[in-house]
């Protein structure tokens, strides 16, 4: 009986270190926070504005900001980058 209960157990603990491993924080992953950081910030600046162009220009900004942080995490992994953030609406793409 014992061996049994031994036998249930043991996969699921020698799963436990691999599960860890894939949690390991990279670079890139650090860096992209940084920049959610600070996204999460403006958009509470944003919330502080009196008019509704002041806090859409906040929000713009912010979402730069996480644009701007998923390309570099891709860029530390070696990824190629997104095709960047879309501009705000009225003003033309960038060429």
């Amino acid at each position: 009986m014992r061996l049994f209960v031994l036998s249930l157990l043991a996969p699921p603990l020698l799963a436990l270190p691999l599960l860890a491993a894939c949690q390991e924080k990279t670079q890139g992953d650090a860096v992209r926070q940084a920049y959610d950081n600070k996204a999460a910030q403006i958009d509470r600046q944003a919330e502080q504005q009196p008019t509704k162009t002041a806090r859409d220009i906040y929000h713009d900004q912010a979402d730069a900001y996480r644009e701007e942080g998923k390309d570099r995490e891709k860029g530390l992994e070696g990824r190629s980058p997104s095709s960047g953030p879309t501009p705000p609406s009225g003003q033309p793409a960038p060429q």
